[in-house]
């Protein structure tokens, strides 16, 4: 038998969009704990849930406090980037929580706005989501050996699978987004 905090499991239910009742159907719960009648059926419901095993777990070292970690503007580290002697991104951590520490959101604001001075980087190991916050951001990458580009307004967002090369310039003022490494 395995116990899990039923609000943990209920924390890791909601995150999934999801309530505990549907995810949990044929188990006991005693004292606040859900009784699984084994690990496979542990594993079983990460499956379903579609969440690392791990994250069943980690309730112990959780940085959470009921649940959230708030990060208050300025609290967060920043650091500007250069590439080839020029300003390029200024990135500006969000929230990031040991419960997730594979996922990296970052407000990133773009200072490039000349086509000639577009460096790509080299791909990484992450998944990545971008949401255009401000301006228009022009992206930039390449795919079996060909550049490619788009122009992304407020509002668009693009998902880039890991190990492809790419970068961003502010294609208008001001331009700035949102990118979500996991």
């Amino acid at each position: 038998m395995i116990t899990i905090s039923k609000d943990h499991l209920q924390d890791l239910s909601e995150g999934r969009k999801m309530l505990i009742n549907e995810v949990v159907k044929e188990f006991k719960e005693e004292n606040g704990q859900i009784v699984f009648p084994s690990f496979e059926k542990v594993k079983e419901t990460a499956e379903f849930l579609n969440i690392p095993l791990a994250s069943f777990f980690d309730e112990e070292n959780s940085d959470l406090e009921s649940g959230v970690k708030v990060l208050r503007d300025g609290e967060g580290f920043s650091r500007t980037s250069l590439k080839n002697g020029n300003k390029y991104y200024t990135y500006n951590h969000l929230v990031t929580t040991n419960t997730e520490p594979s996922l990296m959101p970052l407000r990133v604001e773009l200072h490039v706005k000349d086509e000639d001075h577009v460096t790509l980087n080299g791909g990484h190991g992450s998944k990545e989501m971008v949401y255009i916050t401000k301006g228009v951001v022009r992206m930039h990458w390449e795919h079996n050996k060909e550049q490619k580009s788009i122009d992304l307004n407020k509002g668009d967002s693009v998902y880039i699978k890991p190990g492809v090369p790419h970068s961003f310039i502010s294609a208008q003022d001001d331009s700035e987004l949102l990118a979500f490494n996991y």
